[in-house]
């Protein structure tokens, strides 16, 4: 009697230690893809934070029990590597509130909530550059780095039965605009693809400038290294430039600590093995990644709000 006693109570541990297995295997593996999310050094600030939010989501689901220290960590490990996204510091600062008060239930809420809401406004922002644009002619537009306000603007003139070549850059120094036309939506537009550096030798063959921005403020955008030089190519030759942005990454100082601030507009130099791994000794290397423009030479900024800036004028209050 006793020996069949434990038999039941043998399953049972052995049951419970195979679970606890699955589930410290499946957390290795996804705070793993967290270090890997850290080293993207070719997504869009959007498509880097969808990646995040999916990993909170499975560290904090109800199979799981939450780390609320190691969760903390976490965010502050993915402000320190991506603190020149306006994302990345919207999310964290509202994350980081509900982590701190240890309140997991509105944090699932948050997570789940934050990833549609703001897709949504990606959508309706491309939806409103369909719109503006819908009876201008024009058969090709110069994009830049990788978006997803670009992919979701493809999106809206594929739907629309509209294909203008697409004149994408290299997008030095990580190449991200190769990423950004291999996209499947991508796939039935004719595409050019160029180093940005080589930009004049097809601007008499462009229509219009499409860029997102990671950062924008009430005088200039920050959007990937090159974006400036193109927007001064374009003003040369009376070309648009159009920039995409969700609400998000509008940056107030005002509003914002100035620590906070401070750390948004400042980038820290990137590897500069990126650029030349073996200068001579006397070479210093210097990579940046990002570079501040002004709204000069915008002609439209465009958000899920509509048209909030044209020709030199806040049509909202900022």
């Amino acid at each position: 009697m006793d020996g069949d006693n434990t038999k039941p109570l043998l399953n049972k541990k052995r049951l419970l230690f195979s679970h606890n297995m699955t589930t410290q295997n499946s957390k290795s593996k996804t705070l793993k893809a967290f270090g890997d999310i850290l080293n993207d050094k070719t997504s869009g600030s959007a498509a880097i934070l969808n990646n995040v939010i999916s990993v909170f989501q499975e560290l904090t689901s109800e199979q799981v029990s939450p780390d609320f220290a190691q969760l903390i960590h976490l965010l502050n490990r993915l402000k320190d590597a991506f603190g020149n996204f306006a994302v990345v510091y919207h999310f964290v600062s509202r994350a980081m509130d509900l982590l701190k008060a240890g309140d997991i239930e509105n944090l699932r809420a948050f997570l789940q909530h934050y990833k549609k809401e703001w897709k949504d406004a990606v959508r309706q922002t491309a939806a409103h550059m369909s719109d503006h644009i819908k009876d201008h002619q024009f058969n090709s537009v110069l994009i830049h780095s990788n978006s997803s306000a670009i992919y979701a603007f493809c999106e809206e003139l594929t739907e629309h039965g509209r294909f203008p070549v697409l004149y994408q850059t290299f997008s030095g120094p990580a190449g991200e605009g190769r990423n950004q036309v291999s996209q499947a939506i991508m796939k039935d537009f004719e595409i050019h693809f160029f180093h940005e550096n080589a930009a004049s030798r097809f601007i008499h063959d462009i229509d219009i400038a499409l860029f997102g921005a990671d950062i924008i403020t009430d005088q200039y955008v920050v959007n990937k290294a090159g974006t400036y030089p193109l927007a001064l190519l374009c003003r040369e030759f009376n070309i648009p430039v159009y920039v995409l942005v969700d609400s998000r990454k509008f940056i107030y100082e005002e509003n914002t600590p100035t620590a906070d601030f401070n750390q948004l507009i400042t980038e820290k130099v990137k590897n500069p093995r990126e650029l030349w791994p073996n200068p001579p000794a006397n070479v210093k290397v210097v990579n940046y990644y990002f570079e501040k423009m002004p709204l000069s030479l915008v002609s439209a900024v465009i958000s899920e709000k509509g048209i909030i800036y044209e020709n030199g004028r806040w049509k909202t209050n900022f």
